[in-house]
């Protein structure tokens, strides 16, 4: 996905980052087992928030086993057994990457374009996999996303001059995404989380790719609402960032109620609230400081 949601490994426990990483891990193998190993190529960070934000929500409880793989054969890793949370990330994984290659598709020229073509065909044999091996998936879950995805590309492909608007159907996406298929409180906790988290991530990825999206003449939703005032120099210009340093912390601080919701005892929560409230805001300071940022410096499929 983006990579925008992660932890700030610093403060948070060895056990925590033992769990965090068995989660990560985990949603690997579940993306292996659910879509083939092609698949494992979506792993991302956001969608490791989403298994352990579901897992807490639903009081689902981890159970570990070590187990070497590919990438770390040397050592058998804690890894976290597949579930119904993780089987659900991972289906959840792959479509959101056949979104995103079909955006691509829409968007992008040159080789990015080609590359996204060329992968197309094997990313909806992934999809097919996947939804086929996983029940846990809601039965018309993925048009009921691709509509919703289908408001965001036209208000985009309108210049929607509005990024709150945007933003705002990105975070209907995710909210469903983090929701589909749950009930009663934990619906409503994971709907709240998975707006935010979306809203979040839509102006975080335009902040992080104004100058790019501006030298290219691709819609960006704060160019478009902010015109000549959203860049200075080539990176984003003062009034630009004191908005969002206003604006991002507010979206946080609902991601933060949904966090404080979660069952205190749950192996997780200490977990997501050191990505809300930690890892998140490091990020968006390092994409406004254009320093420290490792939402684009870090292979997405690396965690240590």
């Amino acid at each position: 996905m983006y990579g925008y949601v992660r932890p700030f490994v610093p403060e948070l426990k060895v056990r925590e980052h033992e769990m965090y990483r068995a989660v990560y891990c985990g949603l690997c193998r579940a993306l292996g087992g659910t879509g083939g190993q092609g698949a494992r190529m979506t792993l991302s960070y956001d969608l490791t928030f989403l298994c352990a934000f579901r897992m807490a929500a639903e009081g689902t409880l981890p159970e570990y086993e070590r187990r070497r793989c590919v990438m770390h054969m040397r050592e058998k890793r804690l890894t976290v057994k597949p579930n119904p949370c993780m089987l659900y990330g991972a289906v959840a994984s792959v479509l959101i990457a056949k979104a995103k290659l079909d955006d691509d598709l829409k968007d992008e020229n040159g080789a990015k374009k080609i590359r996204a073509g060329a992968s197309l065909p094997f990313v909806r044999r992934m999809l097919a996999r996947a939804e086929k091996r996983s029940a846990v998936f809601p039965e018309g879950a993925d048009r009921d996303i691709f509509d919703l995805l289908g408001n965001l590309s036209a208000m985009e492909e309108a210049g929607c001059v509005s990024a709150d608007e945007t933003a705002g159907a990105f975070g209907e996406v995710l909210s469903y995404i983090f929701s589909a298929g749950l009930e009663g409180s934990a619906k409503t906790l994971c709907e709240k989380a998975g707006d935010a988290c979306g809203r979040f991530i839509y102006i975080c990825d335009a902040a992080d790719d104004l100058a790019s999206d501006m030298e290219k003449k691709r819609y960006n939703p704060l160019a478009a609402g902010w015109g000549e005032l959203a860049a200075e120099n080539g990176e984003l210009s003062p009034l630009l960032k004191d908005s969002l340093r206003i604006s991002l912390p507010l979206t946080l601080s609902e991601m933060g109620e949904a966090a404080e919701a979660l069952d205190p005892a749950h192996p997780m929560t200490p977990v997501i609230k050191n990505i809300v409230y930690l890892g998140m805001p490091r990020t968006m300071n390092g994409i406004l400081d254009k320093k420290n940022c490792e939402s684009r410096s870090v292979p997405k499929g690396k965690i240590e």
